[in-house]
Parts: structure tokens; C-alpha cells; sequence
């Protein structure tokens, strides 16, 4: 199942709203066949697996187990059925990660594949497995999944009002700049842009750039920011105008309805997928109230500023610990709203 992890991790990136899943053909204690989710639209990760195992082996396909981190699909989507495509494999076991966390699905792959006498076994390895399905379980409500990016120092502050403030060092600020290339939006309010003057760009690796989204209620922001000052597109949620000009975007949302909702599904519906959070401390701490966020990647600095702009508290599970050259990078993840679980399978 680790294996399958790895392999579903491959897809990062390129599923869109599908899960990332990872599939093994095992016959013999010997891996005969492997696939995954390549990409939105295409083959999933069981039908790829079945489609690489050699000629030579395929008379073992049906007295192999097929590992797979995702419960089988059972409905017509983009593909065909994978349950079906097993069913007619021949395969009689199937051990599986997660259970579909999609409430109108979950279950019934299961139960298909039982009905036709194949043994279905839910695999130890649910965290590393579920872990995966967590941007899913985000599309699954219509928004994207939103990560939350805080730079602290070791006093717990992210920087000073007014004053640019570098706490990082070279290489987190390279890893910031990967993240940036594997999101599909990337967010700030106004403050940061008045202060910073971020160019919110992929610069310091080969990668694509993602969206860029401004929070500017009254546009506050001079044209002459770095943030518009290239060709990509940059949307500016806003209580003033609406309207395309050049490169920008303003989408207007009126002052008595609740902007931060409302913009994620408009984001979600224009297939930003994954929105990356980047400040400040204000608007952090709004998509934390209102419970938008699934996870944090919060970056510790070994210095001391004395005071200045306090660092939003995120409280979560702490999912990875890692020391980055003296950095500590801290990855939380929000405790996510669990779905039924079936205790007969």
C-alpha cells in the first residue's frame, strides 16, 4: 500500500477535482502490474494497472490481489466503472486504502465487488491513504483545497505594520516558490500587497504560475504593484466594480453577503483547484474563523523580533515536523469532518 501511495502521489497536480489514486497488481508475493491516476479525464489508476501488466503474466492477473488507495469506482463518470473492469479481470481480492468519502458513492464499489464473490479487505495504512483523498473531500464541497502559509519568527510574529521583513532564509524561501508551482491560485489581502509588494510568481525553480487573488475591498491597491505588473491573470475580489481590463479582473461582491465563501466556490468554479493562502496575518485569521482551510504549512524562524504583527494561532493536528537548515516547517492539518463509515465492510 506504500508503494501505491507513492504512485498516487505522482498525479499531483494534474487529477483537477479527482483524487489522487494509486493502484498494485500483486501475484505471487510479485508486483506484476502498477498505475495510477495520470490525469483528469483519463484512465484511473486500476484500469492503468491492468493495462501494464506484460503478456506474459496475464494469465496470473486473476489469482493476484489488487491493491488499490481508493475504493473502486461503481458509476459511469469521465471512464467506466473500475469495479467492473475488476469484476472482469477475474481477480477475487482487492485490498483497499479509503473508503470513497463522496456520500452518494461510498460503499457501493464495495458492495459491488462482495456481490460478485470478491474478497474486500480495508487496508491498515487509512492515514496515509486518507491523506491523499483530503483535497477531494475539499471538492467534494465545492471550493478548492486551501492551504494556509505563515513565515513566524521564534516569538511568535510574522512582521512589523509597514515594514518589509525578511524572516526566512534562501532555502524556505525556495520551497514557498514549489508550493507556489504545485497550487492553481494563490491569495493575499490588501495589506500585504501595501506592504510587501509581492510579485506572488514562481521564480527560484522551473514551474508554471499560479492564478494570483487579491483581497481588496475598497482598491486600495495602486496599479503600479508588483502584482499586476505581469501578463498572468490577477482576480481582485472587491466591494466596488466588476469587470475584465487587460490582465485583471475585479469580481464584485456586495458588502452584506459573506465575501470569503462566496469567492471560493466562484474560484472552484473556475477550476482553481488548489488556493494557496499566503497572508497576512488578517486574512489568515479570516479563513480561519470561517473554518475555509484544510491545512498549514507554518515556517518557525530561529530569530526574535520583540514585537509587531502577531502570528495567527492555528490550532490542528500536527502532521510533519521537519528542520529546514535552522527553519522548522510545521505542516497542520484541519480536523476534517468525518463521513459515515460502513462497519460491515
Amino acid at each position: 500500500m506504500s508503494l501505491c501511495v507513492d504512485l498516487a502521489l505522482r498525479g499531483l497536480g494534474n487529477t483537477k477535482s479527482n483524487p489522487m489514486v494509486g493502484a498494485v497488481l500483486v501475484y505471487n508475493h510479485r508486483i506484476i502490474g502498477s498505475g495510477f491516476h495520470e490525469k483528469y479525464g483519463g484512465a484511473h489508476a486500476e484500469i492503468n494497472a491492468l493495462r501494464s501488466v506484460h503478456p506474459n503474466d496475464r494469465d496470473f492477473i486473476p489469482q493476484s490481489c489488487l491493491y488499490v488507495t481508493l475504493e473502486p469506482c461503481s458509476h459511469y463518470g469521465k471512464t467506466p466503472p473500475c469495479s467492473d473492469a475488476i469484476i472482469r479481470s477475474g481477480i477475487k481480492k482487492v485490498v483497499i486504502g479509503s473508503i470513497d468519502p463522496n456520500p452518494n458513492v461510498s460503499g457501493k464499489g464495495v458492495q459491488k465487488l462482495k456481490n460478485a464473490g470478491i474478497q474486500v479487505t480495508i487496508s491498515g495504512r487509512q492515514k496515509e491513504t486518507d491523506d491523499l483523498i483530503r483535497p477531494f473531500k475539499a471538492h467534494l464541497q465545492n471550493r478548492p483545497y486551501i492551504i494556509l502559509k505563515c513565515v513566524k519568527s521564534r516569538d511568535h510574529f510574522i512582521g512589523r505594520k509597514g515594514e518589509k521583513i525578511w524572516l526566512s532564509i534562501p532555502v524556505s524561501s525556495k520551497l514557498s516558490h514549489l508550493w507556489r508551482s504545485e497550487c492553481d491560485g494563490i491569495l493575499v489581502g490588501k495589506s500585504t500587497v501595501l506592504t510587501d509588494n509581492p510579485r506572488l510568481t514562481v521564480r527560484e525553480l522551473d514551474g508554471r504560475n499560479p492564478t494570483r487573488i487579491l483581497i481588496d475591498p475598497n482598491l486600495s491597491c495602486p496599479g503600479h504593484m508588483h502584482i499586476f505588473s505581469s501578463h498572468d491573470n490577477v482576480i481582485v475580489a472587491n466591494h466596488i466594480k466588476q469587470g475584465v481590463s487587460a490582465n485583471i479582473e475585479h469580481l464584485l461582491f456586495h458588502r452584506e453577503e459573506e465575501m470569503l465563501p462566496a469567492l471560493v466556490r466562484e474560484l472552484f468554479r473556475r477550476h482553481i483547484y488548489t488556493l494557496l493562502v499566503e497572508g497576512g496575518a488578517f486574512t489568515i485569521q479570516k479563513f480561519l474563523e470561517a473554518g475555509l482551510w484544510d491545512e498549514a504549512r507554518v515556517i518557525d524562524c530561529p530569530v526574535t523580533l520583540g514585537s509587531g504583527i502577531t502570528a495567527p494561532n492555528i490550532e490542528g493536528v500536527l502532521a510533519q515536523e521537519v528542520d529546514i537548515n535552522g527553519d522548522t516547517l510545521m505542516v497542520i492539518h484541519r480536523k476534517s469532518d468525518t463521513f459515515p463509515h460502513k462497519e460491515s465492510f
